[in-house]
Protein backbone atom coordinates (compact mmCIF):
# COMPACT_ATOMS: atom_id res chain seq x y z
CA UNK A 1 0.00 0.00 0.00
CA UNK A 2 1.15 3.76 -1.33
CA UNK A 3 1.43 6.01 2.15
CA UNK A 4 0.67 9.65 1.09
CA UNK A 5 2.65 12.08 3.25
CA UNK A 6 0.38 13.06 5.47
CA UNK A 7 -0.32 9.20 6.52
CA UNK A 8 3.86 8.96 6.70
CA UNK A 9 3.82 11.96 8.80
CA UNK A 10 0.81 10.88 11.08
CA UNK A 11 2.78 7.49 11.49
CA UNK A 12 5.77 9.08 12.22
CA UNK A 13 4.61 11.31 14.92
CA UNK A 14 5.35 14.62 13.28
CA UNK A 15 3.39 17.69 12.42
CA UNK A 16 3.71 19.45 9.28
CA UNK A 17 5.98 22.21 10.79
CA UNK A 18 8.08 19.84 12.79
CA UNK A 19 8.81 18.33 9.21
CA UNK A 20 8.74 21.39 7.61
CA UNK A 21 11.32 22.12 10.13
CA UNK A 22 13.06 19.20 9.79
CA UNK A 23 13.71 19.54 5.94
CA UNK A 24 14.72 23.08 6.27
CA UNK A 25 17.41 22.32 8.76
CA UNK A 26 18.60 19.19 6.09
CA UNK A 27 18.86 22.34 3.56
CA UNK A 28 16.16 20.55 1.27
CA UNK A 29 12.98 22.06 -0.47
CA UNK A 30 9.71 22.16 1.56
CA UNK A 31 6.31 20.84 0.05
CA UNK A 32 4.76 23.61 -1.62
CA UNK A 33 7.89 25.65 -2.33
CA UNK A 34 9.10 26.30 -5.34
CA UNK A 35 12.96 24.56 -5.91
CA UNK A 36 13.33 25.07 -9.14
CA UNK A 37 15.74 28.12 -10.10
CA UNK A 38 16.21 28.57 -14.03
CA UNK A 39 19.00 30.50 -15.16
CA UNK A 40 18.46 33.83 -17.05
CA UNK A 41 19.47 33.28 -20.64
CA UNK A 42 22.49 35.53 -21.74
CA UNK A 43 22.42 38.43 -24.31
CA UNK A 44 23.88 35.54 -26.83
CA UNK A 45 21.63 32.98 -25.92
CA UNK A 46 18.75 35.24 -26.09
CA UNK A 47 19.56 36.28 -30.19
CA UNK A 48 20.11 32.68 -30.70
CA UNK A 49 16.87 31.29 -29.60
CA UNK A 50 15.13 34.31 -31.84
CA UNK A 51 17.38 33.58 -34.51
CA UNK A 52 16.32 30.00 -33.87
CA UNK A 53 11.91 30.22 -33.27
CA UNK A 54 12.10 32.36 -36.68
CA UNK A 55 13.70 28.78 -38.32
CA UNK A 56 10.67 26.98 -36.55
CA UNK A 57 7.98 29.28 -37.49
CA UNK A 58 8.19 27.44 -41.01
CA UNK A 59 7.31 24.44 -39.97
CA UNK A 60 4.13 25.92 -37.49
CA UNK A 61 1.98 23.26 -39.13
CA UNK A 62 4.05 20.35 -38.12
CA UNK A 63 4.30 21.89 -34.12
CA UNK A 64 0.38 22.60 -34.64
CA UNK A 65 -0.04 18.66 -35.69
CA UNK A 66 2.06 17.22 -33.02
CA UNK A 67 1.63 19.32 -30.09
CA UNK A 68 -2.22 20.74 -30.71
CA UNK A 69 -2.86 23.63 -28.46
CA UNK A 70 0.59 23.58 -26.48
CA UNK A 71 2.68 23.80 -30.06
CA UNK A 72 4.11 27.29 -29.13
CA UNK A 73 5.31 26.72 -25.87
CA UNK A 74 6.65 23.74 -27.17
CA UNK A 75 8.32 25.84 -29.78
CA UNK A 76 10.28 27.91 -27.32
CA UNK A 77 11.00 25.39 -25.18
CA UNK A 78 12.86 23.46 -27.92
CA UNK A 79 14.52 27.13 -29.28
CA UNK A 80 15.53 27.75 -25.68
CA UNK A 81 17.14 24.31 -25.25
CA UNK A 82 19.16 24.74 -28.63
CA UNK A 83 20.40 28.19 -28.31
CA UNK A 84 21.96 26.78 -24.79
CA UNK A 85 23.70 24.36 -26.54
CA UNK A 86 24.78 26.48 -29.34
CA UNK A 87 25.42 29.55 -28.17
Amino acid sequence: MKKTLKQFLEAAGLTDAQFAKLLKKKGMPTPGSSSLKEKTLTEPEEDEKERVVKGMKKDKKGFKDRYGSDWKSVMYATATKVAKKNA
